[in-house]
Parts: C-alpha cells; structure tokens; sequence
C-alpha cells in the first residue's frame, strides 16, 4: 500500500527581518529551515508594494536591494522542494495601522 504525503503551504508571516522596510539575512535563515519537508508552497509574507503602503518599519517592500533578498529566498524555497510564494501588500488608509498586538485580558493556564 502506497503511503500518502500530507502536503501543507506555509502561511505569509510579517517576520520584522526587514529593519525600516530592507530584509537582513534572518529572512534567509528563516525560510531555509521551514520550506521544503511537507510544505508544498512557502510564502514570503506581506512584502508591501512601495515604502508608503507599509503597516510598520518592519514590513518590506518592493526596491533594489530587497529584489536581490526575493530572488535568493525564492531560490533557496524551491532548492529545498517547496514552490515559493508571496504576500503582496497595499495599505491605503484614512485609519492609521495597528501596530501593537491587541488580546483579551484573558490568561491562559494549563487547568481547564
């Protein structure tokens, strides 16, 4: 009897390695040691489509240098056996970003 694979994509996640909107070699670590394995299609997360669209100074976007980040990570994803992917992102808004995680005052314990 033939095994079946389980295959997962791996969801977009805003990593904050891109320090004022430029990726640092963090984002290369990161995506190295979680695509491939059973991850069919590995997304880079929300990479803005220019500076001023950005939520934060930890959102990437689109220029020169980041290009290069793109190229290598898409390289890096698909050497390891998943399809790259990307989060493209555009904020466009009268109401200013979030940019502190909000949560209910609940705490959570190990009783249930």
């Amino acid at each position: 009897m033939k095994e079946m694979m389980i295959k997962f994509d791996f969801a977009p996640i805003n990593t904050g390695f891109a320090k004022n909107g430029i990726y640092d070699t963090r984002i290369l670590n990161f995506h190295s040691v979680r695509s491939g394995k059973n991850i069919e299609t590995a997304y880079v997360g929300n990479v803005s489509v220019n500076v001023k669209r950005t939520t934060n100074s930890s959102t990437a976007f689109f220029n020169k240098q980041n290009n290069l980040f793109l190229k290598k990570l898409a390289t890096v994803i698909s050497d390891n056996g998943s399809l790259p992917g990307i989060q493209i992102a555009s904020r466009l808004s009268a109401i200013s970003a979030n940019k502190h995680w909000e949560s209910d005052p609940y705490v959570h314990t190990a009783e249930a």
